[in-house]
């Protein structure tokens, strides 16, 4: 489930890369109902890598693109994309710009999967994803 999307954070002192555990950046718009926002253009579920399956939502960096920081890697259930649904109901696949987005050249016992603050692995670095980083974020909040 997507982290801005009706999430109800953990409510306790853990803290995780500088922010309480399990909450959003307080910086995007948090969706409780679908009158928030365009909801067809804001994912609700979305399929996520094997290997990046950790926690309830899929987690995102918004404001990371240029940095190329990847949080939770989307599925590579149908090689090039990854199917998702919306808050008004309809699903689509999306096919990624670069093949390697959600196919990452990282080892499923790579410690970074978990990081979940990383600069993502990519053959040509942040720039090589960013027009997928870009489609990811915007389709999951806006800054408020």
């Amino acid at each position: 489930m997507n982290t801005f999307v009706g999430w109800t954070p953990f409510q306790g002192s853990n803290i995780y890369h500088n922010e309480p555990a399990g909450f959003p950046n307080s910086e995007y718009k948090m969706f409780n109902k679908t009158s928030d926002g365009r909801a067809s253009e804001y994912f609700v579920f979305s399929e996520v890598h094997p290997f990046s399956i950790c926690r309830p939502p899929f987690g995102t960096h918004p404001g990371g693109t240029t940095q190329g920081r990847i949080y939770h890697l989307p599925g590579n259930y149908n090689i090039q994309a990854s199917t998702f649904s919306f808050g008004d109901g309809h699903a689509q696949p999306h096919k990624w710009v670069n093949c390697n987005f959600n196919n990452s050249i990282m080892m499923e016992y790579d410690g970074n999967w978990h990081n979940h603050d990383t600069p993502f692995p990519a053959h040509g670095g942040a720039q090589a994803i960013a027009s997928d980083l870009d489609w990811l974020n915007t389709h999951t909040t806006y800054k408020n």
